[in-house]
């Protein structure tokens, strides 16, 4: 490690200057924050679709990733991930509040900034969302989070094979999941993994969030725990569901998807309330009163 990275990142905490992989278009800005192992570039088909229909978009290569910095020394964690990117969207003077749109791990850092930071957020899509709560109460998602998370622990603590079969799938991973893990990632990726994937608060931010929310899933992704998502959050009037005949990654077919749930008048957010009737009404205030 530099002196220049010690004195200045890591004791004077001044945030990394993430990567740029994609700035077009003009308007309201989108900023996309890619899944673990990816690169800003995933997103190329939904930036064209949104910067051709008057957005700017914005997606950069997290920390760790891409052509952005690559510290063995931070944790990693989601708070570290969030407080780069909100760095980056203040240094990059965008318009704010901007839309954010996470996939896979993108979405647990999403989701932070919009708890932590509302004022620069005026809406969160999470495509794909790995969210792994401790809820006893909920058991289809306690049983399944269990093997989840097993899972997470042996690629975690496997480097060698885990390298191994990336060199050999590389090119079928990066096809079916966006993945593409190279040793130069590893440790960014392992502790990723381990400090923004497998230990998360982000139940906790999504049942209080206020920023608008959608939350989507691909009905064949196997790489995430769907199990009772819409249960878990039922409580919050905030939060919007949806879900697209697609596996685990950023397809045409996402990418068209999502640029219709950001563009489109209809969507669950900006849908009129239901007026309640005068009879209903006044049977309500009658109940009240008595």
């Amino acid at each position: 490690m530099s002196i220049k990275d010690t004195l200045v990142h890591r004791w004077l905490r001044r945030p990394y200057k993430l990567a740029v992989a994609i700035d077009e278009g003009k308007g309201p800005t989108v900023i996309l924050l890619h899944g673990i192992a990816s690169r800003g570039s995933a997103w190329q088909r939904l930036a064209t679709i949104l910067a051709d229909s008057g957005r700017r978009v914005v997606a950069y290569d997290l920390l760790g990733f891409g052509e952005s910095p690559k510290p063995e020394w931070p944790r990693y964690d989601v708070e570290m991930h969030a407080r780069m990117v909100a760095s980056a969207i203040q240094r990059g003077q965008l318009a704010s509040p901007v839309i954010l749109v996470g996939h896979s791990m993108g979405c647990l850092i999403a989701a932070h900034i919009a708890f932590r930071y509302p004022s620069l957020v005026e809406r969160v899509i999470l495509y794909e969302p790995p969210v792994l709560a401790d809820a006893p109460e909920f058991g289809s998602h306690q049983r399944r989070r269990k093997i989840y998370l097993s899972i997470f622990e042996r690629i975690a603590d496997s480097p060698s094979a885990v390298l191994t079969y990336a060199r050999l799938f590389n090119r079928a991973i990066a096809k079916i999941a966006q993945i593409a893990l190279t040793a130069e990632q590893w440790v960014p990726f392992e502790k990723s993994l381990r400090n923004t994937v497998i230990s998360q608060n982000v139940y906790a931010e999504l049942k209080t969030i206020s920023v608008p929310t959608d939350i989507v899933y691909g009905r064949l992704d196997l790489v995430v725990n769907q199990a009772e998502i819409k249960q878990m959050f039922a409580g919050n009037n905030n939060i919007h569901f949806g879900a697209i005949t697609d596996t685990h990654g950023i397809s045409k077919r996402a990418s068209a998807y999502l640029a219709n749930l950001i563009s489109s008048k209809t969507s669950p957010h900006n849908r009129p309330k239901k007026k309640i009737s005068h009879r209903v009404a006044s049977r309500k205030q009658k109940h009240d009163n008595s």
